[in-house]
C-alpha cells in the first residue's frame, strides 16, 4: 500500500489501527515512514519485520513490536512458514514498505 502524499490525502479512509513496517531501507527512511504514519494514523500500532540486530533500534524509534528475521534476505519466501502465519495473524490494515531514496 502506499501512503498519499499530504495534498493528495483522502479524508474519508478509515484510521489504520495496527501496520505492519518492513524494515527494508536505513534507519532515517524507515524513521521518516514511521512518522508519517504516526502522524496520519494517530493510536496506530505499528510492528516491524526487520532482522534480530535492529531489535533495539526500532523500539527506541516507537515501534511496539519487532518480529525478528532470521534469515539473511528480506523477502517473503525467506521468511518461513511460522514467521508468514505469525504475519498473517496479526492482520493489519496496511503493510508499509519504505524504499531508499
Amino acid at each position: 500500500m502506499i501512503i498519499p502524499a499530504p495534498a493528495d490525502r483522502v479524508t474519508d479512509v478509515p484510521r489504520w489501527t495496527r501496520v505492519l513496517m518492513f524494515r527494508s531501507c536505513r534507519m532515517p527512511q524507515f524513521e521518516a515512514a514511521l512518522a508519517r504514519v504516526q502522524r496520519e494514523h494517530p493510536g496506530v500500532e505499528v510492528v516491524a519485520l526487520a532482522p534480530t540486530r535492529f531489535h533495539d533500534e526500532l523500539r527506541a524509534a516507537g515501534v511496539a513490536l519487532v518480529i525478528e528475521q532470521h534469515s539473511a534476505r528480506l523477502g517473503v519466501a525467506s521468511l518461513g512458514l511460522r514467521t508468514v502465519r505469525r504475519l498473517r495473524a496479526l492482520r493489519p490494515d496496511a503493510v508499509v514498505i519504505p524504499t531508499m531514496d
